[in-house]
């Protein structure tokens, strides 16, 4: 989808949503940005799809694997990856164990 393929009436809906969301406090810049990113696009932003690939290939293996070999299978550096371990932990999504254990919540 591209932004031509966006109506007018989608683009305010995406702007008054990100308004509101900028209205709450607790709601962070970051927050804001992918929301309206997302919305106003009609796509899954480029950090939600890094993290699906991480899931991804953790679910694909019958074991803990480690980052260097989750940065080789997505093709992510070690550092945009050990980001990602780390908000998806603090989702619930993953939780890591002693050592460099890697499970996937259920």
């Amino acid at each position: 989808m591209t932004d031509t393929d966006v109506t007018l009436e989608e683009r305010e809906e995406a702007r008054q949503i990100a308004a509101d969301l900028m209205a709450d406090p607790g709601t962070d810049l970051r927050a804001y940005k992918v929301a309206r990113a997302y919305l106003a696009h009609g796509k899954q932003s480029r950090s939600g799809n890094n993290r699906q690939k991480i899931l991804d290939f953790i679910h694909s293996v019958d074991y803990s694997p480690s980052v260097r070999m989750i940065c080789k299978a997505t093709d992510l550096s070690v550092g945009t990856v050990q980001h990602h371990l780390g908000v998806l932990e603090r989702e619930g999504a993953i939780e890591r164990g002693p050592g460099r254990r890697i499970m996937v919540k259920q």
